[in-house]
Parts: structure tokens; sequence; C-alpha cells
């Protein structure tokens, strides 16, 4: 759900990348040899204690990530912080009678 939520935030820029979803940190081992192939990782973790140990590990691996997490700080992830986003959206669209 992330990944969707940010392509949406993005959608009026198109994005000519490579992307590498992983469901579970758990998955992040598989993923360090294709991560190396690659000069630019942007991460954009869970800012929770999984999220830490996978920037951890991947540091750890010599993939040199760079933190995206400031985009949407103050939420857990990028899903929460569109969905913030919304909700103050529909609110501010209800005050000034635009419904």
């Amino acid at each position: 759900m992330d990944f969707l939520s940010l392509l949406e935030l993005k959608s009026r820029h198109p994005v000519k990348s490579n992307f590498l979803i992983l469901n579970s940190a758990s998955l992040i081992d598989r993923s360090i040899g294709l991560l190396h192939q690659h000069k630019e990782v942007y991460l954009f973790l869970d800012r929770d204690q999984a999220g830490r140990r996978v920037a951890e590990s991947l540091q750890c691996s010599g993939v040199e990530g760079i933190d995206c997490s400031a985009f949407y700080n103050g939420h857990k992830d990028v899903n929460e912080y569109l969905a913030t986003r919304r909700n103050r959206t529909r609110r501010h669209r209800r005050r000034a009678g635009h419904l």
C-alpha cells in the first residue's frame, strides 16, 4: 500500500526508476545483491523498529541507501502521511463550503 500511495503523491511527475518492494523486512537479505547493482537506492521505510533494522542491515551490507523518511516525517509511513493529507484536504473543503 505504501508504494501505491507514493505513486499517487508523485502522479504529476513521471517516475523513471526501478522499484523493489519488500512486503516484509525479512526479505531484505534476499534483496541485497540486487540493491548493489544500483547507484542510488532511495529508502521509504516505515518509521518503526523494523524499518530501522532494515536500514541498519543495508548499511552493514554496504548498500548506501538514501533515507527519504523526512518526506513523511511525523507519520509511520507514506500511506499514513497520504491518509492524513487527504483528511486535512477534506476538512478544509468542508469548511470552505466545497463539499
